[in-house]
């Protein structure tokens, strides 16, 4: 055998190797497709869990979406969503205080826990409760806890049916009907009862009296007996994690002309406007996490937990004051980063694995033009 059918078999093999590659590749990505497909499918099926498309099912009350539009100005604020699920409200643009996910954190978990205690009316309910990371729930089955669902930020809470101790509670009340002339096949078409919650807070507010107390569960058992009046004027530490000389002075100070307004809201990023007239504690009802930084007129300050799982900043001194909390992790941004550098590497590796026909072909007819005699 010559050289020429040599390189020819070589090149030959190069192109089976490719082939065999990509046929290996497409028939992985399409077995992966089809198992992928055939769990969803059993999910959502009728006998599966996730037979209600959510999105579809409650798509039919425009009066949410106005509702939201006018609610979400200036200040931001949460929903609740009873005996539905959350991310119908969420569709609407609503942030809601309960939800269905994997992704909780703890002490929010443990307030929840606070909220909906007077549902879970056995040991096991609680226990399930516990060791069940997946789904924060509001049930029908017993009151909530209304003081602490406006401590975070909750002015609505929906619910497919009228709920009597809302309404002695002082809520008011708007019954939603659908677009009856718009419903498409297995859509929701009841009407909808949204309750507005009195005396709901806003997601940043100022306070000048602190309650300290030594364990996190006491603080959840104080906030839990206390009103709404008393949650909005004070502010629940633990021992040793706030300095006792800023505690004097807090609790000296008496200004109920305080003020704290949002003029700029995004999930990462909060400018408030502050007015006081002495030292104050910014309370906003969002997750408290130590990658969050805050500055005072650019000057950067400590975020505290307060109320167990939010987060805190302390004004020591009057005047107006713009106060910045800013989400900041390195780690994020080299993760970003490192999107498309992996996207290169699988591109780099591709090549390696699976080099171009035209390519090998070029190379083998180079070699072969070079070794031909004349």
């Amino acid at each position: 055998m010559d050289y020429w059918h040599q390189k020819q078999i070589i090149k030959n093999i190069f192109a089976l190797n490719y082939l065999s590659f990509r046929a290996l590749a497409v028939l992985v990505s399409v077995l992966f497709i089809v198992t992928l497909g055939q769990f969803r499918w059993l999910r959502s099926s009728d006998g599966g869990i996730e037979h209600v498309r959510y999105y579809d099912y409650f798509d039919n009350y425009a009066a949410l979406s106005e509702i939201i539009k006018g609610a979400n100005k200036p200040n931001p604020i949460r929903a609740g969503a009873i005996e539905l699920p959350a991310v119908m409200l969420q569709s609407y643009g609503f942030e809601t205080v309960d939800g269905h996910g994997a992704i909780f954190f703890r002490r929010y978990k443990e307030i929840f826990k606070e909220i909906i205690l007077d549902q879970l009316t056995t040991q096991a309910a609680k226990d399930s409760y516990d060791n069940n990371w997946y789904d924060y729930l509001l049930r029908n089955n017993g009151p909530l806890c209304l003081p602490l669902l406006e401590m975070l930020n909750v002015r609505y809470l929906l619910s497919p049916s009228r709920i009597t101790y809302l309404e002695a509670y002082g809520c008011s009340v708007v019954e939603i009907w659908p677009d009856r002339t718009k419903l498409l096949p297995r859509q929701y078409n009841d009407p909808l009862f949204l309750y507005e919650l009195p005396n709901w807070f806003p997601r940043g507010y100022l306070v000048s009296r602190s309650v300290v107390l030594p364990s996190d569960n006491q603080i959840l058992s104080e906030m839990r007996r206390h009103s709404s009046n008393d949650l909005r004027q004070m502010v629940f530490l633990k021992e040793g994690e706030f300095p006792k000389r800023v505690l004097s002075e807090l609790n000296n100070c008496n200004d109920s002309q305080a003020q704290a307004a949002i003029i700029k809201y995004k999930p990462d990023y909060i400018v408030f406007k502050v007015k006081t007239k002495g030292p104050k504690i910014l309370v906003i009802s969002n997750n408290f996490h130590s990658k969050w930084e805050a500055y005072i007129d650019g000057i950067k300050t400590e975020v505290f937990r307060v109320n167990h799982a939010l987060q805190g900043v302390f004004i020591n001194k009057p005047g107006e004051f713009r106060v910045t909390l800013q989400y900041h992790d390195p780690l994020l941004w080299f993760s970003h980063a490192a999107i498309p550098v992996g996207v290169l590497f699988q591109l780099i590796g591709f090549s390696l694995c699976a080099p171009s026909n035209w390519r090998d072909s070029l190379r083998i007819r180079r070699r072969v033009k070079e070794d031909l005699p004349g």
